[in-house]
């Protein structure tokens, strides 16, 4: 082999190298960067759900706008979720979101939750309601 394809080898050898190292870098800095952005994400997702718990058990205030009242020192709920609802009357939320469309349960969102939320006292009336309808 001449002097010259050795030298030619060399640098081909040498130039797969250094791609293949900034190629290995490149990839390495992009996981790096993903998984910032993940648990970035995670963490978000950490907070909402807090942020819906709370939203489930904080005290709302009544439709008469009036908050809730410490009964021996604990809040009284005043809305349940929809799967609350369901849960109670063993029946499945898409049946429960079929009364709400056509208007024989009341229930509405509160301060811009997506949650859709049916008072207590209207939780009363339709269980009522349905004793009626036999």
């Amino acid at each position: 082999m001449r002097s010259s394809e050795i030298l030619l080898q060399q640098l081909v050898a040498q130039l797969v190298d250094e791609i293949s190292s900034t190629v290995a870098q490149r990839v390495h800095d992009r996981l790096d960067a993903k998984d910032a952005e993940l648990q970035k994400l995670r963490d978000r997702v950490a907070l909402l759900e807090e942020k819906v718990d709370s939203l489930e058990t904080q005290d709302v205030p009544a439709e008469t706008g009036q908050s809730a009242k410490p009964v021996d020192g604990e809040h009284v709920r005043r809305y349940l979720t929809i799967s609350e609802v369901a849960e109670l009357l063993s029946i499945h939320e898409q049946t429960l979101r079929g009364y709400i469309r056509s208007g024989d349960l009341r229930a509405l969102k509160l301060g811009g939750s997506p949650t859709t939320r049916v008072s207590q006292e209207e939780y009363v009336r339709f269980v009522e309601w349905l004793k009626q309808q036999g």
